[in-house]
């Protein structure tokens, strides 16, 4: 077992926001130590070859996902100096793909259009065309969409309203209506007991 101890003078990378720094740049970082202290003689302790493997896997579909590893399996796969350097291996040749990957499939989709707009049957060809200005680097078809916001006082649009119903109602010279009362006639008194008589 190797002790390294901890420098006071040294200060902590942080680079990324927050204080811990990105799973990347961690792994990358006992890689690093590591090949240092294979370089300097250092012999790694059996460990369980299969539990680092596993903590690697883990590790790597984490980042794939976008959601960051759990702290114990990160530690688990970064424990041995193999697994640190695998584990940095595969997250770079992992960023390499991803980014290989998109550029090629752009490439081939491009090369394709390219070659189908010089097809003979017009509606092919014209298509063809189309979806290559609509590539982000050429841009001739980008479709905006532009949202205009009027804001009115309310007594603007009672008076808009208004004027909109006096020309739907072909009447320009419309009046408000005017209430009347309804006339109140007077109750008369009802006899329960000659009313009841009759029965």
């Amino acid at each position: 077992m190797i002790n390294c101890d901890a420098e006071e003078h040294v200060p902590i990378p942080t680079r990324n926001v927050g204080p811990f720094i990105a799973v990347r740049e961690k792994a990358a970082y006992a890689c690093r130590t590591a090949k240092r202290l294979l370089a300097e003689g250092y012999q790694n302790p059996t460990v369980d070859a299969e539990k680092t493997n596993d903590a690697i896997k883990k590790v790597v579909n984490s980042v794939a996902k976008g959601v960051e590893p759990h702290q114990q399996t990160f530690s688990t796969a970064l424990a041995t100096t193999e697994g640190a350097i695998r584990t940095h291996e595969i997250l770079s040749e992992f960023d390499m793909i991803v980014v290989q990957d998109a550029r090629r499939l752009r490439n081939y989709v491009t090369n394709k259009l390219i070659v189908e707009s010089e097809n003979l049957d017009a509606r092919i060809r014209i298509k063809a065309l189309e979806l290559l200005g609509k590539i982000s680097d050429v841009g001739l078809f980008t479709e905006r969409t532009e949202v205009t916001v009027t804001n009115k006082s309310t007594t603007e649009l009672e008076n808009t309203l208004k004027e909109k119903l006096r020309r739907l109602m072909g009447v320009d010279t419309a009046e408000d209506a005017e209430i009347i009362e309804a006339p109140v006639t007077p109750v008369r008194k009802i006899d329960v007991s000659s009313e009841l008589e009759g029965l």
